[in-house]
């Protein structure tokens, strides 16, 4: 090996030390302007403008409707959101700029310290010029671990990474106050994906009596929904709601109930943070396969894209905000929930796993669930468990509750496997899973606790389980339906239906209906200890989404349209 020459030693090491200072210098300069402008920020908060906050009470005050008023608080509100994220981006930058400063310092001062061409010379030892070069030497030293220290602390206080609820968020129009629904409304409507309890039992609800595609017996009016989706139906009053996209353009759209009049439509575009070029999805996933959630005053939906746009019911969009870029091989699937004003959204990918609730009038971030865990594409389920509702979801691993109220973690049970895309079922106080290539298995919802496990059964992969007096119904995308004794997971029978089921299963008024990807309705008796199929019609199209079912009228979407089955009302 060749050895380096003591006059090499030391320049090396004084243009190590050299790069310290310089280093600590350029850390000590990016700390400080990231200080002062994670100050500004704080201050300069568009949700918490002080000017804003005032021209609002003033348009809510004027019962007119100013509109001059109005496009005063849209301008003020976008100048002051441009300014807010660009400070954010800048933020973003100086995290890395801190990053890299970090390496090259901790590099230099590892690299002076083992070219010293002398050892340090001992206190009082030496002449004064070795000691003045070694208190120099360690002043440097010193002095750029203080630095050091103080750019990691920065790092963690300004938190320049830290997206909790989402990268960027569009203008919010203002709107005046208002009275929340009442949870009445959500149980006469159909509100989110599964119905008003989320867990896809309808109430004594009329189920209309049989149907025909082919010859258009008792179907009151089909619409063509201009993009596709694999999102079902949402209805509130007389608006029935559903969404589409495709590579180029994602929209919301609004159906009359009385006649499939198209109402109106929704592009969910110009939305800050949302990606030039779109995710790649599976072709039964789509781009729009979250179904929307409405609370009688707005109504959301979610894209492939990572964006949630929120819209009023008359069609202006209220608020918008990118969540992120979802990267998973399939495609993003999850639909969210509204509890108590708060919408609760899950956002998974390879990387980051969140739990979030937004305010539903503005989109601001009310809470933000700490998971570790992992992928996965069923929705969440809300389950109320002595007065205290729970947000139930199932990943990959584990089955997680958290409370509603405040995203606090109540239990998470590790018990899951495969690719999960089902959402859970409750009875009796204990939440029921059931996913192929992972078991079917029952939890106490009070504690978590496991109750039983099994892979012995016939498992669905999509279409989520159904519960009835103690017993949960499993629809396969093979074609078995499935018959299990919720209290001990014993399988009670089976029956093969030929054609497999994507459509959830939902419970309506006693009895159990169902669509096979043919598009057959399976009208089916709740029975434990046989098979009871009372009817069976058909739409003649391809169905994957879940029904509505609202005043005696089922709302069912195929690949291109938009049905409504019923009795015409006087």
């Amino acid at each position: 090996m060749k050895t380096v020459s003591i006059k090499t030693r030391d320049v090396i090491h004084r243009t190590a030390l050299a790069v310290v200072l310089v280093s600590s210098v350029f850390l000590l300069a990016v700390v400080m302007i990231m200080l002062l402008q994670y100050r500004q920020i704080k201050r300069t908060e568009p949700l918490n403008s002080p000017a804003l906050s005032g021209l609002r009470e003033r348009y809510i005050a004027d019962e007119r409707g100013n509109e001059q008023l109005k496009e005063q608080i849209r301008q003020l509100d976008l100048l002051s959101r441009r300014a807010w994220f660009t400070g954010q981006d800048q933020l973003y930058t100086g995290g890395f700029l801190i990053i890299g400063g970090m390496i090259v310092l901790l590099t230099a001062l590892q690299t002076a310290a083992s070219s010293r061409p002398f050892p340090d010379t001992p206190p009082g030892g030496g002449t004064s010029t070795d000691r003045a070069a070694a208190r120099a030497r360690t002043g440097i030293a010193i002095g750029a671990g203080a630095v050091l220290l103080l750019a990691v602390a920065t790092v963690f206080l300004v938190k320049p990474f830290a997206l909790p609820a989402a990268k960027a968020r569009a203008a919010v129009t203002p709107q005046p106050a208002e009275t929340p629904a009442a949870p009445e409304e959500f149980s006469r409507n159909w509100p989110f994906f599964r119905g008003p309890d989320t867990i896809g039992t309808a109430g004594d609800r009329k189920l209309p009596g049989g149907w025909d595609g082919k010859t258009g017996k008792g179907i009151l009016w089909k619409s063509e929904i201009p993009l596709q989706g694999y999102n079902s139906p949402v209805v509130w009053g007389n608006r029935v709601f559903v969404s589409g996209g495709n590579k180029k353009l994602r929209e919301l759209y609004c159906f009359n109930t009385a006649d499939g009049k198209l109402l109106w439509r929704l592009a969910a575009d110009n939305i800050p943070g949302s990606p030039a070029t779109p995710p790649e999805v599976a072709e039964d996933t789509g781009f729009a396969a979250p179904t929307m959630a409405a609370d009688g005053r707005r109504v959301f939906a979610v894209f492939a894209t990572g964006d949630l746009v929120c819209a009023g019911m008359d069609g202006k969009r209220l608020w918008a905000v990118n969540l992120g870029v979802p990267k998973n091989h399939y495609g993003y699937s999850s639909s969210p929930v509204i509890v108590d004003g708060k919408l609760i959204v899950q956002f998974f990918d390879e990387n980051r796993q969140l739990l979030v609730a937004l305010n539903t009038a503005d989109g601001k971030p009310v809470w933000s669930a700490d998971r570790k865990t992992s992928i996965s594409w069923s929705s969440p389920s809300v389950i109320n468990i002595a007065g205290r509702k729970l947000i139930v979801t199932i990943t990959c691993d584990a089955v997680e509750a958290f409370d509603a109220a405040n995203g606090s973690p109540v239990w998470q049970l590790n018990c899951m496997g495969g690719e999960v895309g089902t959402s859970a079922a409750c009875s009796e106080g204990r939440i029921l899973v059931a996913n192929d290539n992972a078991c079917a298995a029952a939890i106490s919802a009070a504690d978590g606790k496991l109750l039983w496990k099994t892979s012995e059964l016939t498992l669905p992969d999509v279409a989520s389980p159904v519960a009835f007096e103690n017993t949960m119904y499993l629809f396969a995308s093979s074609g078995v339906v499935s018959a299990v004794d919720a209290a001990t997971g014993k399988k009670l029978w089976e029956k093969e239906l030929g054609s497999g089921f994507y459509c959830s299963p939902l419970l309506v008024s006693g009895r159990i209906i169902a669509f096979n990807m043919e598009g057959n309705a399976f009208i089916i008796k709740p029975d434990r200890e046989k098979y009871i199929q009372e009817a069976t019609c058909s739409i003649g199209e391809k169905v994957v989404a879940t029904p509505a079912v609202v005043d005696g009228r089922l709302y069912i979407r195929t690949d291109k349209f938009l049905y409504c089955i019923g009795e015409k009302k006087e």
